[in-house]
């Protein structure tokens, strides 16, 4: 005889015991099943967090062999520091936009259902996660691209950060505007929409009888 039947018979249940868990009325907490979207989900983020693992490391490479022979007594105090400087960024962004956001996503989603957290919609995170994925790959890219431009034109002989700027995209002001702009707006809205409807999520938490009470 299994052990809910004996509860079953037993009038358990009237105890608080549930098929599910412990409930409140025992002080324990109550197991949620993990929906398929958000399953979905965090497949995708945790693969791209692998992914973006690897760039990060990859993008250290890179920056080390294309700095390794730029000695700083060949430049002015500073010059060689602030030329290096974007390239530099990518190492690190690389781990937080495309690995720890990423990973703290999923934890979070995660965490918001074990509190009661009502699920997000399926239709809110697919949203949430292709605007993020487009978002943080075009910031990313486009960190690679400034970074390699700006070394490669001090490399040739070139001192004038402002020109060095405004040769970027072939001198095209309105491709490098919406580049930037577009990226950086996606990547951001991704942010924005996520923390809202995770607040929302624990606003509106499930209680025993499938009810929603703020919280």
């Amino acid at each position: 005889m299994s052990f809910l039947v004996r509860c079953r018979r037993a009038g358990c249940l009237g105890l608080g015991l549930e098929v599910e868990g412990v409930s409140r009325k025992t002080g324990l907490r109550r197991s949620h099943a993990v929906p398929q979207h958000y399953r979905s989900f965090s497949r995708t983020f945790l693969r791209f967090a692998i992914i973006m693992l690897v760039f990060g490391g990859l993008a250290g490479v890179l920056f080390q062999e294309m700095t390794k022979h730029m000695s700083y007594a060949d430049y002015p105090p500073g010059l060689r520091l602030e030329g290096v400087y974007h390239l530099a960024l990518l190492h690190g962004h690389s781990f937080l936009i495309g690995a720890v956001m990423p990973i703290a996503w999923v934890v979070a989603l995660k965490i918001g259902l074990e509190l009661g957290g009502k699920p997000v919609t399926q239709r809110a995170l697919a949203w949430i996660k292709w605007s993020y994925l487009v978002g943080a790959v075009s910031v990313l890219g486009l960190i690679t691209y400034k970074g390699i431009h700006f070394v490669l034109c001090l490399q040739d002989g070139t001192r004038d950060f402002a020109q060095i700027q405004e040769s970027l995209f072939g001198g095209n002001h309105l491709m490098r505007g919406l580049a930037y702009g577009l990226s950086h707006t996606v990547a951001t809205a991704s942010l924005i929409v996520f923390g809202w409807i995770l607040w929302r999520s624990l606003a509106a938490s499930t209680d025993d009888d499938g009810g929603t009470s703020s919280s």
